[in-house]
């Protein structure tokens, strides 16, 4: 009786084990969807980093504060700018004074370019009295060309004065104007002290402390939207082509276990990230009652199709892409359809009902 017991009871187990093993042909919607990691943004959310280098001076708000656009979140002591700020403007006044000082190149120029004018003028009479003599048959040949070559060096000297003149002004002008364009640059760069939202919003976060040593462009806060968010999602480079703009998505995220939010993608970047290598599409967020907040992640569904009614197995349930264990083991090859993400569509040699196995792991 003993042996009987062990044998009914091993049989027992055999069969329950097959029922682990077995299922049957259903017909349910089937829905396909492309799987992404992601997590929450601020609409509008940007980081804050620094055009200068130095030491964080005074941090004005907390995170979690509300801010208006413009208004300072934090300022940092450095004396470079203010240097090269001072410099510019020493730059420009030189500049200036080249242009229309008292004792500018121009205005000496100006002078020589006049006197050479007036000495061409006296050699231009000269010459012109020595050939009305010379017409009379008064004086030498010799005196005539001596007065020509007097007059003919004092219009080139005069000429090169002018040509001098007109080069060194537009020299001078060119000078002053860059000049005057890298002082307005630096006293704007001094402004960057004050590191100031661009938007009204909230600040997430403050990488900083006051004292701290800040590089140039390094990240010193995170601002965006207190009110609105969305969801970046990070979508492998093989299903990319198979997301567009509108199609419904469906979200669950770590902190919220068991809640789905809705959303909807509005954008894909053509661009592949480079750092993940993956592209990076936004879902608007079209229905959540939860209290998001900017860094949640979780992972997220993109519904590319429903079929309603579909005869489907488990996916586990397919051998070599196209047989099925049946009643006694027997394998009937089918053809399938749609595949979702542990579900396959069979589109023939399967009804609905039908007792099938999986197949032994090899």
């Amino acid at each position: 009786m003993k042996y009987l017991s062990l044998f009914f009871l091993s049989i027992f187990f055999i069969a329950c084990s097959n029922d682990k093993d077995s299922t049957t042909v259903k017909s349910s919607d089937l829905s396909v969807s492309v799987y992404a990691s992601c997590s929450v943004k601020a609409e509008n959310q940007y980081q804050l980093d620094s055009g200068v280098s130095g030491k964080v001076l005074r941090i004005l708000v907390q995170e979690g504060m509300p801010v208006d656009s413009g208004q300072v979140i934090l300022t940092i002591d450095n004396t470079n700018p203010k240097l090269n700020t001072e410099n510019a403007l020493l730059a420009y006044e030189q500049a200036k004074r080249d242009y229309s000082g008292s004792n500018s190149i121009l205005k000496n120029l100006k002078l020589q370019s006049e006197l050479a004018f007036d000495k061409m003028k006296d050699d231009s009479i000269n010459f012109s009295r020595q050939q009305a003599l010379w017409d009379q048959k008064i004086g030498s040949k010799i005196e005539l060309e001596k007065k020509e070559l007097a007059y003919n060096n004092a219009k080139n000297q005069y000429q090169l004065l002018q040509n001098q003149y007109h080069q060194t002004e537009n020299q001078a002008k060119t000078g002053l104007r860059q000049a005057e364009n890298n002082y307005r640059v630096s006293a704007e760069n001094s402004n960057e002290f004050n590191i100031s939202s661009s938007i009204k919003g909230k600040v997430y976060s403050i990488n900083k402390e006051p004292g701290e040593t800040v590089r140039f462009q390094e990240i010193l806060a995170i601002v965006g939207d207190d009110k609105t968010f969305y969801l970046e999602l990070e979508i492998d480079q093989e299903d990319v082509m198979k997301i567009e703009v509108g199609q419904e998505v469906f979200i669950r995220l770590d902190a919220f276990k068991g809640e789905i939010i809705k959303g909807e993608i509005r954008k894909v970047n053509p661009i592949v990230n480079v750092s993940s290598q993956t592209f990076i599409a936004e879902a608007a967020v079209i229905d959540s009652s939860l209290k998001l907040i900017p860094g949640l992640t979780g992972e997220a569904n993109i519904l590319l199709e429903t079929k309603k009614n579909a005869l489907s197995i488990p996916s586990a349930y397919l051998k070599n892409d196209s047989l099925v264990l049946t009643e006694n083991k027997k394998e009937v090859k089918v053809k399938t359809g749609m595949k979702s993400l542990d579900q396959i569509e069979i589109l023939s040699g399967l009804e609905a009902g039908q007792k099938i196995f999986k197949p032994a792991e090899e």
